[in-house]
């Protein structure tokens, strides 16, 4: 037998053996927790969760294909969306280890047109998302140009002539535009196109066969299909996006296996030295202290002591998760055709119980409600969603805190009330587990802000939302409308991204219903506005000469609908 035959015979049998010892307990965990949300017959996932280099434990879960009928397998490929930002930082710090870039240099130093608005943004801005250049997927003109190719020009105007979102370096918010930035930053310093510069710089090297840059007329072998759930609670195949939007912010496609080797080779200095590595992998402190809990195209989290590497990812059609656990060389990843089910909660749970480090239930305290009075007002929301809430609407945001029968509420536009639990001084959760909320007083004892945070990961620093003197909104009345008025807001409404909204009526009473939910009842406040009981969102219905021409639907965020039918 030659040797290259005995080698790859010893690996198998390495693997095999390793990938015994998972107990049955822990296989039958990790199963019922993929399959609670992953169904066979619909669009599903890989899992990958690795001990010290090795796998132990591989499944493919769901459909890759529906209209194949062809079932998930564990080496299929997946667009990893987000999650290739990693890679992008990777590469601007091989490129500032060969001293051919210095992190601290203006970005203007390597794309001389680029826009600043006068400001200093640095490279290390862009990766640490702390340069305030506003996220383009979140602003209004890119929903109208998704599909449309761009040059690389065509792509720095789509965001780079708006405000910054604040001065660079003084706050945080997550961008898909700063990783942009550095792919043409990559490209103009290297003189390769950013999939050369992978291919030959980390794809190669780590022998990660499997693994491209996805460009708009690829044909990837073994890749799945991507998809949405449609209105009628199915599947449909996901939309088109031209590949240029995610140039360095998403875009590579890949499967779990090579994903474990480039996590592996992040335990050597295959592809950079490590003291570069541990600069990826350090959070950003901002001016008042807080910590970012984002270093390099990876969020950085503290939970016990236990440093959590980790980031999501999604795209149309696809939704991804990898979390690192460097003490104990843990790595796991999911990899999804599915947007309906995240892999966020589920990559973490699997995480933390094979770290052992499940979360244990805290204590629950009940306040009287003379002491949770306290804590009632109106508090300003600055960022919402990991970005800076300017960043796509024009509209003041809030979290009104109230209390009724004992217990303290939290509602934030477009929400439902959220039930806060009391696990310690001024110290809540919302129930179900979740985000932590932290009242502040003042020296003179008065609440005057609160804190939000995630535990054990989380992304962005600890959100800080000032109590302000705005009095609680008014409580809307519902009053009765004719049916034939009712009538003539019945149809279909244009949501954007293929996805629209129905308008029911019956008799007297009118429903709103969009893709995967049940219908629910709006109530008039006149003849065009309504709104929902179970959570502050508002409908308003426009007219043209008195014909229904859409609706403007208010969940803090305005979204305007165009009536299709």
């Amino acid at each position: 037998m030659k040797l290259y035959s005995i080698l790859s015979l010893f690996f198998l049998i390495s693997i095999s053996t390793l990938a015994q010892q998972i107990s049955k307990t822990d296989e039958l965990f990790v199963d019922s927790i993929m399959k609670a949300n992953y169904k066979e017959s619909e669009p599903g996932a890989v899992v990958l969760v690795a001990k010290k280099g090795v796998p132990i434990y591989r499944k493919a879960y769901g459909m890759a294909s529906m209209e194949l009928n062809t079932p998930n397998k564990p080496e299929h490929v997946f667009q990893i969306a987000s999650v290739s930002k990693q890679f992008t930082a990777v590469c601007i710090l091989q490129l500032a280890q060969e001293g051919k870039l210095n992190l601290k240099s203006d970005i203007r130093k390597y794309i001389p047109t680029y826009n600043s608005h006068g400001r200093n943004i640095t490279i290390e801005n862009i990766l640490y998302q702390t340069s305030g250049i506003p996220s383009f997927t979140e602003l209004k003109n890119y929903e109208a140009k998704r599909t449309l190719d761009q040059t690389k020009e065509e792509l720095l105007n789509a965001f780079m002539n708006d405000s910054l979102l604040f001065e660079p370096g003084t706050d945080w918010s997550y961008s898909n535009s700063n990783y942009s930035v550095a792919a043409l930053i990559i490209e103009n310093v290297s003189g390769l196109s950013l999939g050369e510069y992978y291919q030959q710089h980390i794809f190669a090297p780590l022998q990660m066969v499997h693994t491209c840059l996805e460009g708009n007329d690829s044909i990837i072998a073994n890749k799945v299909s991507g998809y949405s759930t449609a209105n009628n609670g199915s599947y449909k195949l996901a939309l088109y996006e031209s590949f240029i939007w995610s140039l360095g912010n998403g875009g590579i496609c890949t499967n779990v296996d090579d994903l474990l080797k480039w996590d592996n080779a992040l335990y050597t200095e295959k592809i950079l030295k490590q003291e570069w590595l541990e600069m990826a992998w350090k959070s950003f402190t901002l001016p008042d202290g807080r910590v970012t809990n984002y270093g390099f195209g990876w969020g950085i989290s503290n939970y016990k002591g236990l440093q959590l590497i980790a980031h999501g990812g999604g795209a149309f059609g696809f939704l991804s998760d990898v979390l690192r656990i460097p003490a104990q060389q843990l790595y796991i990843v999911i990899l999804s055709n599915n947007e309906s089910s995240y892999p966020y909660t589920i990559a973490k749970d699997i995480g933390m119980y094979f770290a052992r480090q499940v979360p244990a239930t805290p204590i629950t305290l009940h306040p009287n409600k003379e002491q949770l009075n306290e804590y009632i007002g109106v508090y300003r929301i600055h960022r919402i969603g990991a970005r800076v809430a300017t960043n796509f609407t024009n509209e003041k945001l809030f979290r009104n805190i109230t209390v009724k029968d004992d217990t303290l509420y939290s509602q934030v536009a477009g929400s439902i009330k959220q039930v806060l639990i009391c696990t310690g001084k001024d110290l809540f959760m919302f129930e179900g587990g979740g985000d932590k909320l932290r009242f502040n007083k003042s020296k003179n004892g008065r609440i005057e802000s609160l804190e939000t945070w995630s535990e054990p990961i989380s992304y962005g620093p600890t959100e800080l939302e000032v109590k302000t003197a705005l009095p609680f909104p008014k409580e809307k009345k519902a009053i009765a409308i004719d049916g034939k008025i009712l009538k003539l807001y019945q149809g279909k409404y244009d949501l954007g991204q293929g996805y629209y909204m129905e308008i029911h009526v019956n008799g007297n009473k009118i429903y709103i219903g969009a893709a995967g939910f049940d219908k629910e009842e709006i109530l008039a406040e006149n003849e065009t506005n309504f709104f929902m009981k179970s959570r502050d969102t508002s409908i308003q219905f426009t007219k043209v000469n008195g014909k229904v021409t859409g609706l403007i639907l208010n969940e803090g965020v305005k979204t305007v609908c165009k009536k299709i039918e």
